[in-house]
């Protein structure tokens, strides 16, 4: 939906006013006064037309201001919704970085992993869950300003993801006992990545990190947060 429908139509009548005004044959009396009713004509006239081009830019300037408004909801939505969504990775990577680690190291007892299993599958049922929600709130922003907001959240999704890809595996590797090659193969590659990138060892710093993949869409949401006078 184009937003600058208004003053394009304000403009399209305008210019046919001017077509029609123009075909209009004037004479030489037109601008003559006869009488004090014809300056009183003259001056309600006039003052229609101030009228109107008052009343086109307070329009203008409401639609302004509407659209700055809608933009501080919006941005206020996501930045909760953001806020959420990094809440539940950090939660994935605290997972996935503990399952890694263990993998690497020969994997955990038996006994233990079937304590451990039920608690993970739940925590990535909910990662999954809240990377929809995420994700829907995203598409809102994406409508509203195209790119310029949801293309700056990619790395966060790309981590999530991978968070999510590693708690997946193990989850399914466990079950089968260690058996499927598949996803040893999947673990060792995730194992590899997250330490090429520093993302085992996140103690103490994980929502630092987590920031960092986000700062730019931080910074545009509270500048269009912070836009209504």
């Amino acid at each position: 939906m184009n937003k600058d429908w208004v003053v394009w139509l304000g403009c399209l009548l305008l210019f046919v006013s001017g077509m029609l005004w123009g075909m209009i044959p004037i004479g030489n009396n037109f601008f003559k006064i006869k009488d004090v009713h014809d300056l009183f004509e003259m001056a309600s006239s006039l003052a229609t037309v101030l009228a109107v081009g008052l009343a086109f830019s307070q329009v203008n300037a409401w639609r302004k201001q509407h659209v700055a408004q809608s933009d501080h909801d919006l941005s206020k939505r996501l930045m909760a919704a953001s806020l959420r969504f990094k809440e539940t990775v950090a939660v994935a990577h605290a997972d996935a970085a503990f399952v890694l680690l263990n993998f690497h190291l020969g994997g955990l007892p038996p006994d233990l992993l079937d304590k451990l299993i039920p608690s993970i599958k739940a925590k990535l049922e909910s990662s999954i869950v809240r990377r929809s929600e995420f994700l829907l709130a995203l598409q809102e922003g994406r409508a509203a300003w195209k790119s310029e907001i949801s293309d700056k959240f990619d790395d966060l999704l790309s981590f999530s993801e991978h968070c999510n890809s590693v708690v997946r595996a193990f989850i399914d590797w466990s079950v089968s006992g260690g058996n499927i090659d598949g996803y040893k193969i999947s673990l060792e590659r995730q194992y590899a990545l997250f330490e090429a990138n520093g993302w085992l060892h996140l103690e103490g710093k994980r929502f630092a990190e987590i920031d960092k993949l986000t700062s730019a869409a931080d910074d545009v949401l509270r500048k269009k947060a912070i836009q209504v006078n």
